[in-house]
C-alpha cells in the first residue's frame, strides 16, 4: 500500500518517525476497509454495532499489547527491522512486474 503513495526507494531515505506515521495511516486504512466489510452485518442486526473508532481503537490496543518488545528496541534495531519491510515491498514490485 505504501508504494501507491510512494516509490519505494523514497521511504528508504525518510526518518524512523514518517515511516511510523505512514504505516499508522496505512494500517488504520486496512482497519477501516475490513469494518467496511461488517458494516452490512451489523445494519442487519447480525452482529453488535461496533463504531468504527471502537473497532479501531480495541484493534490498536491488541497490536500495542503484542509489541512492547518494539518500545525496548534501539532506532538502530528500528530501522534495521523497517528495511526488511521496505526489501520485502521491493521483491514484490520486481515479482509483480510493477515500475
Amino acid at each position: 500500500m505504501l508504494e501507491k503513495y510512494y516509490g519505494i526507494s523514497n521511504i528508504k531515505n525518510f526518518p524512523i518517525e514518517r515511516l511510523e506515521n505512514l504505516l499508522k495511516t496505512a494500517y488504520e486504512r486496512e482497519l477501516y476497509e475490513r469494518w467496511m466489510t461488517i458494516y452490512p452485518y451489523m445494519e442487519m442486526g447480525h452482529v453488535e454495532f461496533v463504531s468504527f473508532e471502537e473497532y479501531k481503537n480495541k484493534a490498536f490496543g491488541n497490536s500495542h499489547n503484542n509489541s512492547s518488545k518494539t518500545k525496548q528496541m534501539s532506532n538502530d534495531e528500528i530501522e534495521k527491522e523497517m528495511m526488511g519491510v521496505v526489501r520485502y515491498y521491493e521483491q514484490k514490485q520486481k515479482v509483480g512486474g510493477k515500475k
